[in-house]
């Protein structure tokens, strides 16, 4: 399955009332088949810390505590991999 980014959104788009707001970083979703992991980046960010949230969950972290990634082992079993549905949303 290849990478699937989400567009860089502003978010005044979004509501029309902000003003001036900071946009959207691209998420980042990446399965890998080998090895049958899950990948989500929620922001592109120096990885400060990782918490292992169970046996086959970590939480990637930054420097202020912000998530940055979750990773997801057996993914297939867990996510139901073969049928994930990307869906953007119009503003």
């Amino acid at each position: 399955m290849p990478c699937v980014r989400a567009p860089t959104v502003p978010l005044s788009a979004m509501n029309g009332s902000c003003g001036p707001c900071p946009v959207f970083q691209a998420l980042k979703i990446t399965y890998f088949q080998d090895t049958d992991t899950l990948y989500i980046e929620f922001r592109s960010s120096e990885i400060a810390e990782t918490r292992e949230l169970d046996e086959n969950t970590l939480l990637d972290l930054d420097a202020s505590g912000n998530l940055c990634g979750l990773t997801l082992e057996h993914a297939r079993e867990r996510a139901d991999i073969p049928h994930v549905t990307f869906e953007e949303v119009a503003a």
